[in-house]
């Protein structure tokens, strides 16, 4: 927005200045805040088929995904400085330039629906090894923006315009999973999961150099007692996203999740879990071109 508008704003300050340099240096401040809510729910419905007893099983289903998106924000108190040589030559604000720096203002709700396929397939070798695959098919869900944004945030990002259609799909998700029992009161498992996010149709986004995610976790589970489980495992997930795809409305960041877990069997209808667990992300720092800055991104985040 500064860039485009520094023209204007020249030529403005010349209009008032003739002798200012058109080579002018610009600094520039603003009020910002935005706040973003994502929310989606599903239902699934499923069915198996037990190809060899006890040992061979296929599933199948389908799963109807509703998404709800919240975007609000504004920009306040826009003020454009220019200098030369370090000699200030004029400031700018909304009173002499309201066109160029008006407050702008952004609220979007978007809503959308899908269906995702599923299959499935699981092998028990034997009473020690169990193996497993699932696959859940590209979810095609088309959100509606019901906006009222200033005039501005139209042209700058037409896809939160009032009325536009944007496509929000989920990736293929595919999950191959082991488990190995040593003895009967103790399970070890392994698990991997890849999410095609490559060639999920994003609207927003609009790159294909997104290489997917690539997760992968390991269990242990341990029957201390008739009434007690104990449970530990790690969770590690590692995102494809570019840089250029990078933004304050869509970051991910490499985490390492720790994780721990108790069972209290009470009975054969009721069992009560209690759980805790710690990731660790890691930090990133991307530095985009057009805004002339370097965006730093940080999380931390605990679960019980």
């Amino acid at each position: 927005l500064m860039n485009a508008n520094k023209a204007n704003a020249i030529a403005m300050i010349q209009q008032q200045m003739p002798q200012s340099p058109s080579d002018a240096d610009m600094k520039y401040g603003m009020k910002m805040s935005l706040t973003g809510e994502s929310y989606i729910y599903g239902v699934t419905l499923g069915t198996s088929f037990e190809a060899i007893p006890d040992h061979l099983s296929f599933s199948w289903g389908v799963r109807g995904v509703y998404m709800n998106n919240i975007y609000t924000g504004d920009v306040t108190n826009l003020a454009m400085n220019f200098s030369y040589g370090g000699m200030p030559l004029m400031t700018l604000d909304k009173s002499m330039a309201p066109d160029m720096l008006g407050d702008i203002h952004l609220d979007c709700e978007q809503k959308g629906f899908g269906i995702t396929p599923m299959i499935g397939v699981d092998y028990r070798i034997n009473e020690h090894w169990n193996l497993s695959a699932k696959v859940e098919f590209q979810t095609f869900i088309e959100l509606k923006n019901k906006s009222n944004n200033s005039p501005m945030v139209d042209q700058m990002v037409p896809n939160y315009a009032d009325g536009k259609k944007v496509r929000n799909d989920l990736p293929t998700i595919i999950n191959v999973s082991a488990e190995y029992s040593p003895i009967s009161s103790v399970r070890l498992a392994a698990t991997y999961h890849y999410y095609d996010e490559k060639h999920a149709q994003k609207s927003a986004a609009g790159y294909d150099s997104n290489k997917g995610t690539h997760e992968c976790a390991f269990g242990l589970d341990w029957d201390a007692c008739k009434y007690i489980t104990l449970s530990a495992g790690y969770t590690g997930s590692f995102f494809g996203m570019s840089e250029e795809e990078i933004s304050e409305l869509g970051y991910s960041l490499t985490s390492h999740n720790l994780h721990v877990g108790l069972r209290i069997n009470c009975n054969e209808h009721w069992n009560l879990d209690l759980g805790y667990l710690h990731t660790f992300y890691t930090t990133r720092d991307v530095t985009k071109a057009d805004l002339g800055s370097t965006l730093h991104f940080e999380r931390t985040n605990d679960l019980v």
